[in-house]
């Protein structure tokens, strides 16, 4: 979290370590808890306490650079990488797996959810969500 006395150029080098947008193709926003624009801080020699933040605001990054990593989404759209894939028997044969592991649990406790789960490693009490109800009409 940037301190007020930053100035905006130091808090643009801080957030490009984070997006991956150079600091000098950075336009920030500030945004309200509701996402309306408070104020563009374009000028990076005020001090960011100048916009007056409060918690619950976020800086919004604009990247001005057509060539950067995050123009066209690359950085955000997960359908532009390609993913590995392993077929259902190559994943039946490893040692450890969440699968093996879930089958594990259900076959000691046919009620268990990964919500028990939590609770149980939370020490809390496990209250299952009410049923779904679907009206038809």
């Amino acid at each position: 979290r940037p301190a007020p006395q930053s100035t905006i150029e130091s808090v643009k080098v801080k957030l490009s370590f984070h997006c991956g947008t150079s600091a000098s193709a950075m336009a920030l926003s500030l945004l309200d808890e509701g996402g309306a624009t408070v104020a563009s801080m374009w000028e990076d020699n005020r001090k960011l306490g100048f916009y007056s933040p409060h918690n619950g605001y976020t800086i919004h990054i604009t990247d001005t650079d057509p060539g950067s990593l995050s123009a066209g989404g690359w950085l955000e759209d997960t359908s532009l990488v390609e993913k590995y894939r392993m077929s259902d028997t190559d994943y039946d044969k490893r040692e450890k797996s969440y699968r093996k592991w879930k089958n594990e649990k259900v076959a000691g406790d046919p009620s268990w959810t990964l919500e028990k789960e939590m609770a149980m490693r939370r020490g809390v009490e496990y209250v299952p969500p009410p049923p779904k109800v679907r009206c038809r009409v």
